[in-house]
């Protein structure tokens, strides 16, 4: 129900910083750099440094801005050698990954990277080698276990990619408050859901091997989107989710009103309908939770009634590489707590 969202891509990890004299509102302009390039606001910070270099020509700190240019430069790049795997380009991919070291090597996009080429030329043992050695020393990066639930779903392990995601998504801090990470998560979530093998046992495999909220939500959202919507399936794994206590109140609405277009599409209109008024009395002026009420309301007038079960056609395997998202960044944060 909610609107897309980018993944933080955090490079926090500086070594000695330089403050600088000249200032900006009040702050360093180098300062300010540092800041954006934290944020992942490559772009920005580029301009920033240029700056310093421009207005202090021959100073002590231009050598420094050069250098934290080249790093910026090349996440940018890592960041178009992940949107050319996403979209299947892994010459284009990989050539952009060998500009981009050139320039900075940032092992964990590399290893992931390396690790993704492998998983897609069928090289599985080389493509867990590289994730395991991400999650190894880069334990706080979302990107080995991100890795490692591509991995896993590719080799039929539904259980172990679930566990994979769930770190992913609490590594990664993506907090919707914060409006990041929609779009991985339901990407993800489509990834788990889409062969038909799994689809009677995902509903039990859930709760064995996470407890996580999101992952509900995500899941039940995927199921009730897909081209062919698995809505009997959504209307379990929603309601478990809804039944975790001390929800945010946003995912909390969330829940209730994927729960309520399930209801719908399952025809059960009174269900349907207790679902999004409890959405709607979170969140009254939802204009997502008022247009599913309307049309809740408008199928409920025109008899609505449970649909009759129809049997599941088979699917294809699908290729790691429509599970993967390409996105723009990714955050760096400390171990959450256990």
């Amino acid at each position: 129900m909610r609107s897309s969202y980018k993944v933080i891509h955090l490079l926090a990890v500086f070594g000695g910083v330089l403050i600088l004299s000249c200032t900006s509102g009040g702050r360093s302009v180098y300062e300010e750099a540092l800041s954006q390039q934290e944020e992942a606001d490559y772009a920005q910070a580029i301009e920033l440094y240029e700056q310093v270099i421009a207005e202090n020509p021959g100073g002590i700190w231009v050598e420094q801005a050069k250098e934290r240019i080249k790093e910026c430069k090349a996440m940018l790049i890592y960041f178009d050698a992940h949107t050319a795997l996403g979209e299947g380009d892994i010459a284009k991919s990989k050539e952009l990954r060998r500009e981009a070291e050139g320039l900075y090597l940032y092992e964990p996009d590399s290893l992931y990277l390396q690790g993704m080429y492998d998983l897609f030329e069928g090289e599985f043992e080389r493509a867990e080698l590289s994730f395991l050695k991400l999650l190894h020393d880069y334990p706080a990066v979302h990107l080995g276990y991100l890795g490692m639930a591509h991995l896993d779903y590719s080799l039929g392990r539904l259980g172990n990619a679930i566990k994979n995601v769930d770190k992913a998504i609490r590594y990664t801090n993506l907090l919707p408050e914060k409006e990041e990470g929609e779009e991985l998560l339901i990407t993800l979530c489509e990834g788990l859901v889409v062969e038909a093998d799994y689809m009677d046992r995902i509903a039990d495999l859930l709760p064995a091997t996470t407890q996580n909220p999101w992952v509900y939500y995500y899941v039940g959202y995927s199921l009730n989107h897909r081209p062919e919507p698995q809505n009997e399936q959504a209307v379990s794994i929603l309601a478990r989710g809804l039944s975790n206590k001390d929800l945010p109140e946003r995912l909390q609405a969330d829940l209730s009103a994927e729960l309520a277009l399930a209801y719908l599409v399952e025809g059960y209109g009174d269900k349907a309908l207790r679902y999004i008024d409890k959405a709607l009395g979170l969140y009254p002026d939802d204009k997502e939770y008022k247009s599913l009420k309307r049309r809740i309301e408008s199928a409920v007038a025109e008899g609505l009634s449970p649909k009759k079960k129809k049997p599941e056609k088979p699917e294809d395997k699908i290729s790691p590489l429509k599970l993967y998202p390409p996105f723009k960044k990714q955050e760096l944060i400390e171990e959450p707590g256990k």
